[in-house]
């Protein structure tokens, strides 16, 4: 069990905060007001984000089926992968989590496992790229892997490094920013509740109907009548394109 909780019962004010330097709590943490509205806590990309506009994660590259390094042995607190595509920055991978599994030809997985990554480095000899990935505190390995049939996957944290959905998202959408947050600043995305976004170009809301992300403006939210294949919310006023209309989200 942990001493911080898993939800922070927050104020008015606190989701128009945003911070340079990392605050106590992880990226992701859920925060709640006494409306039920719903916040996590992100970490924007490298690039400003405006305010009521729909964010994604990052879009993920290629960190699927790596090459295990070293054998895992049950007990082991780190896990070494070789990845000759991507490159991660010094912890980049924090708060992100890791796969690892058995996989012999023809079979299905075994010995799988997953775990949530508390740091990594990255280090490159002989034109070999190694991710070494530390483990959450007091996670360990609990199945042996060996390198002859043993792979490996990564992913980062959603909620870190996020960007605006493009039209036609590309990676998971998060939330919806409540104020202009800066580059590389640590702030919160809306998940749940009565907010306000940006809608798409040329499109009329209708109420009680379900909203998907545009696909004209980045950003946008679109009114969809049909099953959305990523369903953001559903609409609270008849807006028009290019106006900020209130949805109900149900991202959380």
């Amino acid at each position: 069990m942990s001493d911080f909780p898993q939800t922070i019962y927050g104020n008015e004010s606190e989701p128009y905060v945003i911070s340079a330097t990392a605050p106590r709590w992880d990226i992701g943490q859920r925060m709640e007001l006494p409306d039920a509205r719903i916040y996590r806590s992100i970490l924007n990309a490298g690039t400003g984000l405006e305010s009521q506009v729909l964010v994604q994660g990052k879009v993920e590259a290629t960190m699927d089926a790596l090459t295990i390094q070293t054998s895992l042995a049950v007990g082991d607190r780190s896990i070494k992968l070789t990845n000759v595509t991507t490159f991660l920055s010094l912890n980049e991978a924090k708060g992100g989590y890791v796969a690892v599994w058995t996989q012999v030809s023809g079979a299905l997985p075994t010995e799988a496992q997953q775990f949530r990554i508390w740091s990594n480095n990255l280090t490159e000899s002989g034109g070999v790229t190694t991710a070494e990935l530390v483990l959450w505190p007091g996670l360990k390995v609990r199945e042996v892997v060996t390198i002859a049939t043993g792979k490996g996957s990564i992913i980062i944290n959603p909620y870190s490094s996020v960007v605006v959905a493009p039209a036609g998202v590309t990676a998971p959408v998060v939330g919806v920013t409540l104020v202009d947050v800066t580059a590389d600043y640590y702030g919160w995305v809306q998940t749940q509740g009565v907010c306000a976004v940006k809608v798409d170009d040329s499109e009329t809301m209708v109420v009680g109907n379900k909203c998907d992300p545009g696909t004209t403006d980045a950003g946008s939210i679109a009114d969809t009548d049909s099953a959305a294949l990523t369903l953001v919310g559903f609409s609270l006023q008849a807006g028009i394109g290019d106006d900020n209309a209130f949805v109900y989200l149900g991202l959380d």
